[in-house]
């Protein structure tokens, strides 16, 4: 009687143990590892899968923050305009406001002079009209 004795590994499939199958004699005999390599092997993708969905996270964060600053920079520039602009307009309404009271000084002292104009006028007409009519 010859004894055969096979021995072969078995893959591990949706959760079931990584097992060492023994046949001898007809008798089929399961050697077991623990923990499962499979389990292990699950385990170690999830987490990789985890780390990777978390460097995704953080990349697209890293690209908002980008994004963000650089619209700070715009607005900030965009700020620094307004008040220049601001500052421009500041100074233009003092300097109107100057050419305005100057120029109401000077009407006003012509008004004085177009006043002395007609009154001398007035008088050579009424002297001519009662010494010479």
């Amino acid at each position: 009687m010859i004894l055969k004795l096979e021995v072969q590994q078995e893959p591990c499939r949706c959760n079931k143990a990584d097992a060492t199958v023994v046949t001898w004699a007809g008798l089929t005999m399961y050697s077991f590892t623990w923990p499962p390599f499979c389990l292990v092997k699950s385990y170690h993708s999830s987490r990789a899968e985890a780390v990777q969905s978390v460097q995704k996270t953080i990349g697209e964060l890293a690209q908002m923050f980008q994004k963000m600053a650089v619209m700070v920079t715009a607005q900030e520039e965009m700020i620094q305009r307004i008040d220049h602009d601001l500052d421009d307009t500041l100074d233009n309404a003092t300097k109107a406001q100057d050419n305005l009271l100057q120029y109401f000084h000077y009407i006003s002292s012509n008004r004085a002079l177009i006043i002395k104009v007609f009154l001398i006028l007035i008088f050579f007409v009424i002297f001519f009209v009662v010494f010479l009519a």
